[in-house]
């Protein structure tokens, strides 16, 4: 009996083989199984806990690769564990801002796993190395790994770790200011995210929309990515790290001016930062403080905060850092009058941020993602074709399965009832070891509670230290308010001014200078774009300061009034009806002479589809500068106000060509004293400046605007309000 059990056993085996064989060959993907060594299995549960938490909490994540058990490196293939390990110690390096320490262990895992053909692992180390390239400012090279690690994983069909390469392509294009791509990368992980219910990777997906919004200039929908961004973070873990969003939310407040609540969002982020030892985090927080207190008009903090910056940006060693730097240096040197220094700086700034976001490297970066479409789409053929020649082969190897199935039922019949008892008894040896797995994990779960509640008590005493802290703060800030409350009417009247809610978009391209003389001004500027015409009126009201900042509303209201109407007026139309008004409102006539208020003013309308301009102008002129000339466009020789000339105004037409610069200003600029003979800069070195710089970017413009008048004015007093506006055809 015992004989014929062994021969039917050795059939059956046999049997098996065979179909065990031919079952390998119709579902060749699935011949890699989870080992059911229960230390492999824990291994597997730490490395996924400890890589999903380290580009967050990365000193967490380093704690968790300590109690992988000593056994696991005699058990499992030690350099496949190493290299496991080395990639989830390289993100955590870079989380912190170590990216060169980071860089080299992830490049070194990488090696491993290509020598080895380990594709899943190779698509995990291209992912990461994506990511540190991005954040070492090498976004071409950090393209091509994310595209590399999403071509392995898509035709697989996983789905969280597509969505994190979205995530991190979207990253991608937000620094190199590409934003509605970033935008669409960003929301096709949003939209993963939903599906699978996961908070976590959706706050992070909400929180880059937030800021590429804010990047856009849509400061409102900013904020209200990341305030869903931040209310996910907290229902996820009300004591988890929410720096980034934090940080986020301050900068759309320091946009929005609310000066004193952005420094608030930054101190929390600041703190939360040196928490995690994120050291990039707090060099960028220190960025952003240093420019609330330029901001705020207290150079000395902010050139305080910038210095002592420097070095942990040198120690990061991140150039969009650096380029940041440079830039609040120049603007404080310049606010300092320190005006050497200041262009120094302001040539290395111009150069390094050059050197990092140029033409060249973006048109890599096009071409890296087109090349990849171009393969993706090949690989897709290659596929279809292959997934044809693998249904064939099914076909064939399930003819013959039916036949060795059909004789291994009749042996396996006999032999399910040996090894049934056999069954029993390994059955009772598995409940055993899972019944002291469910245990380990209690003890595991017990310890993070332990470790949990510890936290929370730290997180208390500190936040009654910030709340503390907070209070002395306030206590400042409100007698600093009462000091400078004198200074809010300068305020109002910007508020009056400047149009806010003006839709920029159709608008060409320009710059105002405006200086004032005083805290408010007599001379103001004035935007509008139609549905045929974008308008630019720059006015020169009778006095400065108090008199003419009330001149300059009373100019702003009767234009408002004016263009209102069904009708648009053209240019010497709206300076007619300017010149009525302050007639009728102050009462001017002829047996008064001495009541001569009014203003000088320019008003230019631009047609940008027939390339055309309209002038007209108030004793006040319009420079075009063109390639190597500039023209000069005389206006009316009489004021808008009660003159012994009292003509209509005229119109002036001009065509207009791509790349021209057009200028309209007042007399301060060139009624200014200085220079080495304490003489005025006169309108003919306005015009030979103007010819000189017509050709720059207009940012580069204003800046070449400004340090020229403070050069000329030196320690001088300004005699005059200054506006110059420039506009780009």
């Amino acid at each position: 009996m015992q004989t014929k059990t062994k021969l039917l056993s050795i059939i059956v085996a046999v049997s098996l083989a065979t179909i065990a064989f031919l079952c390998s060959r119709i579902n060749s993907s699935q011949t890699n199984q989870a080992g059911g060594d229960p230390i492999v299995k824990q291994v597997d549960t730490i490395l996924a806990n400890a890589d999903s938490i380290a580009e967050v909490t990365p000193g967490k994540s380093l704690e968790l690769l300590k109690s992988i058990p000593p056994e696991a490196f005699q058990t499992m293939n030690k350099e496949y564990l190493d290299a496991r390990i080395g990639l989830i110690k390289g993100l955590a390096n870079i989380s912190t801002g170590n990216l060169d320490s980071g860089y080299r262990q992830i490049e070194k895992c990488l090696i491993y796993f290509e020598d080895n053909g380990d594709s899943l692992n190779m698509a995990d180390s291209y992912a990461k190395m994506g990511l540190a390239l991005r954040e070492m400012n090498k976004y071409d090279q950090g393209l091509q790994f994310l595209l590399r690690a999403l071509s392995i994983y898509e035709p697989r069909n996983k789905t969280s770790e597509i969505a994190y390469l979205y995530n991190a392509i979207g990253l991608v294009y937000l620094h190199t200011k590409d934003y509605p791509q970033a935008i669409n990368y960003l929301s096709k992980a949003r939209t993963i995210y939903e599906q699978q219910n996961n908070t976590f990777g959706l706050a992070k997906a909400l929180n880059n929309i937030g800021i590429s919004y804010f990047k856009m200039g849509q400061n409102i929908k900013a904020l209200e990515f990341l305030e869903k961004a931040l209310e996910l973070k907290k229902n996820l873990n009300p004591n988890g790290n929410f720096a980034n969003t934090i940080n986020n939310i301050g900068l759309v407040c320091s946009e929005l001016k609310l000066y004193p609540k952005a420094l608030d969002y930054f101190n929390m982020a600041l703190v939360q930062y040196r928490q995690q030892q994120d050291k990039w985090g707090e060099a960028n927080t220190y960025n952003n403080i240093s420019k609330i207190y330029l901001e705020m008009g207290n150079t000395n903090m902010a050139q305080t905060i910038s210095n002592s910056n420097q070095e942990k940006i040198n120690e990061v060693g991140s150039p969009d850092l650096k380029i940041e730097n440079l830039e609040i240096e120049f603007l404080i040197l310049r606010q300092k009058k320190e005006y050497e220094n200041a262009l120094k700086t302001y040539i290395a700034y111009t150069t390094l941020k050059d050197s990092v976001f140029s033409e060249e490297k973006q048109r890599i970066i096009e071409d890296v993602e087109a090349k990849y479409e171009s393969e993706k789409k090949e690989k897709e053929i290659q596929t279809l074709s292959h997934l044809q020649e693998i249904q064939s082969t099914r076909l064939r190897m399930q003819t013959y399965f039916g036949l060795m199935l059909g004789l291994s039922v009749v042996l396996l019949g006999i032999l399910l009832i040996i090894l049934l008892k056999r069954y029993r008894s390994k059955k009772s040896e598995h409940n055993s070891l899972k019944k002291k797995q469910q245990e380990i994990e209690e003890k595991n779960l017990r310890l993070e509670r332990i470790l949990l509640e510890s936290e929370e008590k730290s997180e208390q005493l500190k936040k009654q230290r910030d709340i503390a802290k907070e209070q002395k703060n306030q206590i400042s800030m409100q007698k600093e308010e009462i000091t400078n409350s004198i200074r809010y009417a300068s305020r109002i009247q910007h508020a009056v001014l400047e149009s806010k809610d003006l839709n920029q978009a159709h608008l060409p391209p320009y710059f105002a200078l405006f200086r004032p003389r005083e805290i408010v001004s007599g001379d103001f500027y004035w935007v509008r774009e139609t549905e045929h015409f974008s308008i630019f009126v720059v006015a020169d009201c009778t006095g400065h300061g108090v008199p003419g900042a009330f001149m300059s509303l009373l100019g702003v209201a009767f234009l408002n009034e004016i263009v209102s109407q069904q009708r648009i007026p053209e240019p010497h139309e709206i300076l007619n009806s300017l010149r009525a008004k302050f007639i009728s409102s102050l009462h001017q006539n002829s047996n008064d002479p001495i009541n001569n208020e009014g203003m000088d003013a320019a008003i230019v309308f631009i047609d940008k589809k027939r390339k055309k301009a309209f002038f007209s102008g108030a004793n006040a002129d319009l420079y075009i500068a063109r390639k190597s000339e500039l023209i000069d466009v005389t206006g009316d020789k009489m004021p808008v106000g009660y003159y012994y000339n009292m003509n209509s105004f005229t119109t002036k037409e001009l065509s207009v060509m791509p790349d021209d610069c057009l200028y309209l200003g007042t007399d301060g600029y060139s009624d200014q004293f200085g220079g080495p003979d304490g003489k005025k800069f006169r309108i003919k070195g306005l015009k030979n400046l103007l010819l000189q710089i017509g050709d720059k970017p207009l940012e580069q413009q204003k800046n070449i605007l400004e340090c020229s008048f403070d050069a000329w004015k030196g320690n001088g007093i300004q005699v005059d309000d200054v506006l110059i506006l420039g506009i780009k055809i």
